[in-house]
């Protein structure tokens, strides 16, 4: 899922602050600021809203752990939505933006399966990270594997971690002869020598002499034996082998004879009878398909000589089909004009009738001549109206005048003094103001209370006595809880350890006691240890005797009889350890093993011990820390918990004590304004209500206000309306004259102007001078109807002649006479037309039909030949003379083909089945019949059977001498050489472990990245060298592989064609080398579904801004499909993205 916002509302140095990654496409995101801006923590941020905050996150310096917070819109492949919120804590800290928690199937989605540690260290690169594979790339030589394997999974140096492995495997066992240096070296060493000292020391000659004797007599039985059970199984298997291949040689025998038989057949190919057949039956076709053809040529070609074409109707077809088209408006024609004479008639009448009733007995032209113009009509029209206009104008005028009113103004009464208005103004307005405050002093008492009742409860929960007692304790500081917890911690830890140190021991000793029962329940056996004491205690008599000698007098028999028991038990107990080395090396080791046990069970109890009183001291001092500030005695945990809640109640005393003092400050600036608003109300001649509360009098304060602003209101109105009574009487008086002057105007421009123009006399009237002009009006209509209807007819009749005039052209042009119905010939023409239409497309279809048939027997003669080379060389191919003698020389070369694959498949079966030659398998059967081979075989069986029942018995022989030779023993140094083989043993088995495992590991990582090359080699290559060829502007084209060496590696080729290895690059080249393989196997990974962003930080810090633009390039065209979130605290890389990143790609977010 891409990472479109992140809202770090509590993380790190940030509060609150939201990041936008952009819109859909802007897939690079440029994040930048300068040092200490916060970048390290937005490169957290963005990993644990996926993965989780950190339990001990470092990005608390601001917000405490428990309200650590953080937020982000997440869109994934379909572009749908998901507001995300991630809090500190163990469970459930990963929420939708409405509190509801996120389904684990959602959860999969962002997270795409990976841990926080995989996340970073497959999408996350720095800078030091991609410096170190730079070097990895150095140091592995550029071995292909190791390098696509690194780029891919975002870990260190592979060719290192084999190297460690091998290393660790090498100081357990060295291979080779020489190896000296592995622990298992050492230790087989050893048990070589201790080996020989006790072959050495078990050596008593005469009847060490009988049983080596009989040993070898064993082992050369042994030894004969092995060698004719060898030779019989080698006969019993050459006797299967000739069983199996002898059907085999027959078969071979006989598909050489046939093939002999054959050798003069030609081999034909093997759909040569398909051919031939085809070719046969596509002949026969082909002719019978020429000769229909032909057939079809020729009659097709009758029936168009047949068919005699119109050409003179064909080319005058257009004529004939517009004059077709015209002669159906005929008839109309002939009424349109009938029509339009009446009309003319009509309207020549109603010019008349309107002529004679503007002037009697004058012709209807005459009159016409004296109707005014249409300018001087439209002037006269101007004059009538202003005219109307100003009567109009005036009249309303004189209606508008309004009646003489005497309305008697009220005089107001008398008013206060401004003076004392505005201090009443004043003192409501300051009460005003107070008006928030006043409301908060009636709230205050319950928030008081419920705040009592709140600290009360903090304080009974804290445990405490009193309020006064949350100001005498005293806080520890964080620090101090911290290093109380971690001393109690690690005593607690080390107590643990030591439980399951002394749980494990004391496993251990019931085991090896176990053991010790077990090897003393087959009955007593002595031990190097008793047989160490038993020396002891002889020696010890025997110098007592030594020094009793030494003085002169014989030593004591008692002492003497002692000295001669502890000699016999002595010799006793070596006896007996040498009959039985092996369980008595074993008893003494479990006994060793018990005392060790023994003694560490002891040192682990002292030290659990000292750690109890170490806790207890620290405890104890604990202890006397809370007495001495007044804390309860709760564990650091505990009471940090405990003095948080401390913290809460105190805050919430204080709030206490500020909600009081509020109170308090509220009710004297009630007092205060009660006394102001009693002054006032007095000083305006009204009574103040004794003991009035603030909202009375601020009540009776609002009526005395609307009270003195009505009187005054009163006062206005009254001034105002008889001032503009005056000045309406002044203006109504100037705009009557003005009126009466524009209608004298208007009336002596309708005399001078109208009266004449109309042919009236001057004391008609504006009215009669409005109907003389309406009357010409209708005149000029009458005129432009007879002139419309005139011009109508005069059309029609036009259409009509134009019409004949065509019929007549058509019919000289076809050689026709001209008819005296047009309607009629018009009719004969469309008949003529269709006919001659009718037969050009019969002669088209039958032209066309003619062609194809031609086409078709070219075609046909064609496939015809190609058949009969066909079968031509068939027959050439097969040495006949005729195509009827083909399918016997096809059967003939079917019989040779198959002959020949039972010989191939005999050949392959033969060096399946033996290794042996041809000629040597022939001539080893030469002496072999089916019944002899039966017998020899079942004399071999028969053989084998008796020979492995006597190297059963022979084994048990050598076994048996073997074991009486190395039980030959001669004194306590084969018992001890005993112990020292087993303890070299004990050695060899603890050292495998290890060794077995380094060297599994070794071989499984090696194969891993064997099987990673092989299947990642092709499609990561050839992105990286995309990747690669931008990032160096073109110097390096592509990365191909060497695998001329035991390991293939990689290498780079320039433009040029030549190639360069790893070795050969630039400490910056290789640098660009390692960012194209990760680009490359992110690829690889986002096509596989992991659709999560890319993080990288400061990659750029050392490149130039060429390299840093071409680098830029490569991860735009890398971000077309995937979200890349680049971080840097170098201001003028800003510069180098925005000219390099397509803007509608690029997003900046500036810290």
């Amino acid at each position: 899922m891409k990472l479109r916002e992140l809202h770090l509302t509590a993380f790190g140095p940030f509060t609150d602050r939201k990041l936008d990654f952009g819109s859909a496409g802007q897939n690079v995101v440029f994040v930048h600021g300068p040092n200490e801006a916060g970048k390290s923590s937005t490169l957290r941020a963005i990993s644990d809203l996926r993965f989780g905050i950190p339990q001990l996150s470092r990005d608390n310096f601001v917000h405490e752990h428990r309200n650590m917070l953080l937020g982000g819109v997440l869109v994934d492949r379909n572009g749908k939505s998901y507001h995300i919120m991630r809090r500190k804590g163990r469970t459930n800290t990963l929420q939708y933006a409405d509190g509801s928690p996120v389904t684990p199937d959602v959860e999969a989605l962002i997270t795409c399966g990976l841990s926080k540690e995989d996340y970073e260290a497959m999408f996350g690169l720095d800078h030091d990270r991609l410096r170190n594979g730079g070097e990895a790339l150095l140091a592995g030589h550029g071995e292909i594997g190791a390098a696509l394997f690194e780029a891919s999974a975002g870990v260190r140096s592979i060719p290192s971690v084999l190297e460690r492995l091998d290393q660790s495997a090498r100081t357990y066992f060295m291979p080779g002869a020489r190896a000296k240096n592995g622990r298992i070296n050492e230790a087989l060493r050893s048990y070589g020598e201790h080996h020989a000292e006790l072959k050495t020391a078990q050596i008593k000659p005469a009847w060490w002499a009988e049983r080596f004797k009989e040993h070898q007599a064993a082992a050369k039985r042994l030894s004969e034996l092995e060698v004719r059970h060898e030779e019989a199984n080698r006969r019993q298997l050459r006797l299967s082998e000739l069983r199996g291949v002898a059907p085999l040689i027959r078969t071979q025998d006989e598909a050489g004879a046939m093939l002999s038989e054959l050798d003069d057949v030609p081999l034909l190919a093997e759909n040569a009878a398909t051919e031939r057949a085809a070719a046969q039956a596509g002949l026969a076709a082909a002719c019978q398909n020429a000769q229909a053809a032909q057939d079809a040529v020729q009659r097709l070609s009758t029936q168009l000589k047949a068919l005699a074409p119109d050409h003179a109707a064909l080319d005058a077809a257009a004529r004939i089909e517009r004059l077709a088209a015209s002669a159906e408006s005929f008839e109309s024609l002939r009424n349109t004009i009938a029509d339009a004479a009446d009309q003319v008639a009509e309207a020549r009448r109603l010019l008349d009738e309107r002529a004679g009733a503007i002037v009697p007995g004058v012709a209807a032209h005459a009159v016409l001549a004296m109707a005014p113009a249409p300018a001087a009509r439209a002037r006269i029209e101007e004059v009538l109206g202003d005219f109307k206009v100003a009567q109009q104008r005036l009249h309303q005028h004189l209606e508008s005048a309004l009646p003489l009113e005497d309305d008697e103004e009220q005089a107001a009464d008398a008013l206060p003094a401004p003076a004392l208005v505005s201090a009443l103004h004043a003192v409501r307005d300051e009460a005003r103001r107070k008006e928030v405050l006043m409301k908060r002093k009636e709230q205050l008492p319950a928030d008081i209370r419920q705040l009592e009742r709140q600290v009360a409860a903090d304080v009974a929960a804290l445990g405490l006595a009193d309020e006064m007692a949350l100001i005498k304790v005293r806080a520890l500081l964080d620090s101090e809880i911290d290093a109380a917890r971690s001393e109690f911690d690690m005593a607690d830890s080390e107590l643990a350890a030591l439980r399951k140190q002394l749980a494990q021991l004391k496993t251990e000793h019931a085991g090896a006691a176990a053991r010790c029962e077990q090897l003393l329940a087959a009955g007593a056996v002595p031990t190097m240890t008793q047989v160490r004491a038993a020396r002891g205690q002889r020696d010890g008599h025997w110098a007592q005797v030594r020094e009793a000698n030494a003085g002169g007098n014989p030593a004591p028999g008692a002492l003497l009889d002692s000295f001669e028991a502890d000699v016999r038990d002595a010799d006793r107990l070596v006896d007996e350890l040498a009959r039985d080395t092996e369980r008595a090396t074993q008893l003494q080791g479990s006994q060793d093993e018990l005392a060790r046990l023994a003694q560490q069970l002891a040192d682990i109890e002292h030290e659990r011990a000292a750690t109890g009183q170490r806790s207890a001291a620290a405890q104890e001092r604990w202890n006397a820390t809370l007495a001495a500030r007044g804390l309860p005695q709760l564990a650091p945990k505990a009471l940090r918990e405990w003095q948080s809640r401390l913290a809460e109640a105190r805050e919430q005393s204080a709030n206490l004590q500020s909600l009081t003092d509020e109170l308090d400050m509220a009710r004297a600036t009630e007092r205060a304004l009660v006394d102001d608003l009693c002054d006032a109300i007095s000083a305006v001649g009204v009574a103040a209500p004794a003991n009035g509360s603030l909202a009375t009098l601020w009540s009776l304060v609002g009526e005395i206000q609307n009270d003195i602003e009505r009187r005054q209101h009163a006062l206005s109105t009254a001034l105002g309306k008889r001032t503009e009574r005056e000045q309406h009487q002044r203006r109504f008086k100037a705009q009557q004259k003005t009126l009466e002057e524009q209608l004298a105007g208007a009336a002596a421009a309708v005399s001078s102007g109208v009266y004449g123009a109309l042919h009236l006399d001057p004391q008609a009237g504006v009215a009669a001078a409005g109907a003389r002009l309406l009357e010409f009006g209708r005149l000029g209509e009458a005129k432009a109807e007879l002139d419309s209807v005139s011009a109508r007819e005069l059309r029609a009749q036009q259409a009509f002649e134009r019409l004949l005039g065509q019929g007549h052209e058509l019919a000289q042009a076809l050689g026709d006479t001209p008819a005296a119905d047009l309607r009629h010939y018009v009719e004969q023409l469309k008949a003529r037309l269709a006919q001659a239409r009718r037969i050009d497309s019969e002669r088209a279809l039958k032209q066309q039909a003619l062609e194809e048939a031609q086409e078709r027997q070219r075609e046909q003669e064609s496939l015809a030949l190609r058949h009969e080379a066909v079968l031509e060389r068939l027959c050439r191919a097969a040495d006949v003379d005729s195509p009827e003698a083909l399918p016997a020389a096809e059967a003939q070369s079917q019989r040779k083909r198959q002959a020949q694959a039972e010989a191939d498949r005999v050949r392959r079966d033969l060096a399946t089945a033996s290794s042996r030659p041809v000629d040597e398998l022939r001539a080893l059967l030469r002496d072999y019949d089916a019944e002899r081979m039966n017998d020899e075989q079942n004399q071999v069986s028969a053989e084998l059977a008796t020979l492995e029942e006597g190297l059963r018995s022979a084994r048990q022989a050598e076994e048996t001498a073997r074991r009486a030779l190395e039980a030959v023993d001669s004194a306590d140094t084969a018992a001890v050489a005993r112990e020292l083989m087993e303890r070299d043993a004990a050695g060899v088995r603890l050292a495998i472990a290890p060794w077995m495992r380094s060297r599994l590991a070794h071989a499984l990582l090696d194969e891993a990245l064997k099987r990673f090359r092989e299947r990642a080699q092709g499609p990561m290559l050839l992105a990286a060298s995309r990747y690669f060829q931008q990032m160096t502007d073109g110097l390096f084209v592509r990365l191909v592989s060497d695998d001329a060496g035991a390991k293939p590696v990689l290498l780079a080729q320039r433009d040029n064609g030549g190639q360069v290895r790893v070795e050969g690059l630039s400490e910056g080249t290789r640098d660009q080398l390692y960012l194209a393989l990760r680009l490359a196997a992110l690829e690889i990974r986002r096509d596989a579904g992991y659709d999560l962003p890319v993080v990288l930080d400061d990659v750029l810090m050392t490149s130039d801004d060429g390299r840093a633009a071409l680098a830029l390039r490569a991860i735009a065209d890398f971000a077309k499909d995937h979200q890349v979130i680049v971080f840097t605290h170098h201001a003028h890389l800003l510069g180098v993205a925005e000219r390099s990143v397509p803007a509608p790609m690029l997003q900046v977010v500036s810290l």
